[in-house]
C-alpha cells in the first residue's frame, strides 16, 4: 500500500487482482480510478471534485487524507477475498424454528424452553447433534467455509430452492461488504446491516459503463423548415423524412424516448440523427466498439425486440 502511494500503480495484492482499482469501484459510485488516484496526488478532476468523498474531505489535509486512505486500503485488501456464511435467524416463530428454543416469562413455566422431537434429540437449523455434516443446518456450511468448500455458486442454489429449510437463512459475501469505506472516518466495525452489491470477479480491470463511453445526443431538426432530398432523418424509429446536411455515418442508434421493434438499430450511409436518439463513442482503452455495438444487439433481442439493418 505504501508502494501505491508513491507510484499509483494498480497491481494484484493478496490475490486480488487489480486490487486499488477493485477497491475504488466496490466502494465509490461517482468516480473513476483515475479521479481517485487524483485527490490522493492532491490535484482533483473536475469530477473528482463533485464526488461525495472530496466533499467528505474538503476540511482534511492531503497528509491526513493519505493516512485515512492508507488505513482503509490495508482493511480493504485484507478483507475483500474473505467469504463468509451470513445467517438470519429472522423474526418471532421463524425465529424460534431456526434456533430450536425459546425464552418464556409466563410464571411457572420461566426460562429457556428446548424444542426437541419425539426422540429428544434438538430440532434447530444451527445444527443437528447427531449428524455434524447434515447440508440442512448451518454449521455444516460454516465448517466447510472454514475448509474452503463452499462456493457462492452452492449458497446461490439454496437460497433459490423451493424447500431448503436454510433458503430464507443463508447468504455468503465479502467480509469487507459488511465495513464502510467510503466516509472519511474509518471505525473498522462490522454492520451486519449490509446492502448486497453486485459482483463480477473477473481477471480483468472492471469500469462502470460512464467511464467507457460518451453518450451523444441527436439534434433537434424541424421537417417543415429543413426537409431536403439528400439524407434520410431517424430519431429513435424509421426513417421520418429526409435532409440536406447529416451528422452520422454507419454506426447504431439507440432510442431515448418509447419503445419499438427497434430500439437498438444499425444505420448504414450518411444520415441525420434527430434528438429522439442517441449514438456513443469510445472514450477508454479497455472498450472494444465493435463488442458493444453486438452487446446492444444481444441486450435488444433478449427483451424480445428485433433487430434490423435499415
Amino acid at each position: 500500500v505504501d508502494k501505491f502511494l508513491n507510484d499509483f500503480k494498480d497491481i494484484t495484492i493478496n490475490g486480488i487482482v487489480y486490487a486499488f482499482s477493485t477497491y475504488v469501484n466496490n466502494v465509490f459510485e461517482d468516480i473513476s480510478f483515475k479521479d481517485y488516484i487524483s485527490i490522493l496526488q492532491d490535484n482533483p478532476t473536475e469530477k473528482a471534485r463533485k464526488s461525495e468523498i472530496f466533499d467528505e474531505y474538503k476540511d482534511y489535509s492531503i497528509e491526513k487524507i493519505l493516512e485515512i486512505e492508507k488505513e482503509k486500503l490495508v482493511y480493504f485488501i485484507i478483507t475483500y477475498p474473505q467469504k463468509i456464511i451470513l445467517s438470519d435467524s429472522l423474526e418471532k416463530d421463524i425465529e424460534k424454528e431456526f434456533y430450536g428454543y425459546e425464552f418464556s416469562n409466563r410464571k411457572g413455566h420461566e426460562g429457556i424452553h428446548i424444542y426437541k422431537d419425539e426422540n429428544g434429540v434438538l430440532r434447530s437449523k444451527l445444527y443437528n447433534p447427531e449428524n455434524l455434516y447434515d447440508e440442512e443446518k448451518i454449521n455444516y456450511y460454516i465448517l466447510n467455509n472454514f475448509k474452503g468448500l463452499i462456493s457462492e455458486k452452492t449458497i446461490n442454489e439454496i437460497k433459490q430452492s423451493e424447500d431448503h429449510p436454510l433458503k430464507n437463512h443463508i447468504d455468503y459475501i465479502n467480509l469487507s461488504d459488511l465495513m464502510s469505506f467510503d466516509l472519511k472516518t474509518f471505525d473498522k466495525q462490522i454492520n451486519l446491516n449490509f446492502k448486497k452489491k453486485l459482483k463480477i470477479d473477473s481477471k480483468y480491470p472492471l469500469h462502470k459503463i460512464k467511464d467507457l463511453i460518451d453518450i451523444e445526443y441527436g439534434t433537434r431538426i424541424v421537417k417543415n423548415k429543413e426537409a431536403g432530398t439528400l439524407y434520410p432523418v431517424y430519431g429513435g424509429g424509421a426513417e421520418t423524412f429526409k435532409a440536406d446536411k447529416f451528422n452520422r455515418e454507419d454506426c447504431f442508434v439507440i432510442s431515448r424516448f418509447g419503445m419499438s421493434p427497434h430500439c437498438v438499430r444499425y444505420v448504414k450511409d450518411k444520415f441525420f440523427l434527430n434528438d429522439s436518439g442517441f449514438t456513443y463513442s469510445i472514450i477508454h482503452d479497455d472498450c472494444n466498439k465493435k463488442y458493444l455495438d453486438n452487446l446492444l444487439v444481444y441486450i435488444n433481442s433478449d427483451i424480445d425486440y428485433k433487430y434490423s439493418v435499415v
